[in-house]
């Protein structure tokens, strides 16, 4: 079993995402950051949630805990709650890579 923290941070004029992958024994696998353009803080964490996403499809992690920092974020993903369009087909490419990995959510 896999782990994924998971994170997206908004500042004045910046913004990022960015992860981490540890193992069953909480040694880390590899992590990941980059820069976004200015949007705000949910966009961000549905970001870095992705870029995660993709990084287990590309590796091969099937079985995945993935823990973020906004309750929001797993009810806007699981429950299709829908903030604003502009996050429609960022949602769908989530959950597009959800379907293919057995992963739970938690908070931290």
């Amino acid at each position: 079993m896999i782990k994924l923290n998971t994170d997206g941070s908004v500042g004045n004029s910046t913004a990022g995402m960015g992860g981490i992958f540890r193992d069953c024994g909480g040694e880390v696998l590899m992590a990941y950051a980059g820069p976004l353009y200015s949007c705000n803080v949910i966009k961000a964490e549905l970001m870095g949630l992705k870029k995660g996403l993709d990084i287990c499809l590309e590796r091969g992690y099937i079985n995945v805990n993935i823990e973020v920092d906004v309750m929001l974020l797993i009810q806007i993903v699981e429950n299709n709650i829908l903030l604003h369009p502009q996050f429609f087909y960022l949602l769908k490419k989530i959950r597009m890579a959800m379907s293919g990995i057995n992963c739970s959510f938690k908070t931290s």
